[in-house]
């Protein structure tokens, strides 16, 4: 199991004696994602919410050194929401953060992002 890349620690899985259901879990469709698995969803999920309710927005919490933008996944779900038109609203730790990384802002590429696993990458 991976690390958490804040904290270093590994994860405990639950306890509830339910089967794990990962990305690669049979079945899958046709480009490997699993069909049971919850992880690969927040497309279809932010749709659904934002077709359903007129008011729903995402809200996107930036920890104090701005780490929620070196991961692809996470930056891949705020340009999914912005692509929907959802209204998104940051909320930063400072003002002063924003100015300390706003060079890093500006220059994300997600080829430098982290990934657990490498297709998220792309």
């Amino acid at each position: 199991r991976p690390k958490d890349p804040v904290t270093g620690d590994v994860p405990a899985a639950c306890a509830c004696g339910l089967p794990k259901v990962l990305n690669g879990t049979a079945p899958s469709i046709p480009d490997g994602r699993s069909i049971p698995c919850e992880m690969n969803k927040f497309d279809s999920m932010i749709q659904f919410l934002s077709a359903t309710d007129q008011h729903f927005e995402h809200v996107i919490a930036v920890d104090a050194e701005f780490r929620v933008f070196s991961r692809a996944w996470c930056v891949s779900e705020i340009a999914a929401a912005h692509s929907m038109g959802m209204a998104q609203h940051l909320k930063l730790w400072s003002a002063g953060g924003l100015a300390r990384h706003e060079d890093e802002m500006r220059q994300l590429r997600i080829q430098d992002m982290s990934a657990s696993r490498e297709e998220d990458k792309k």
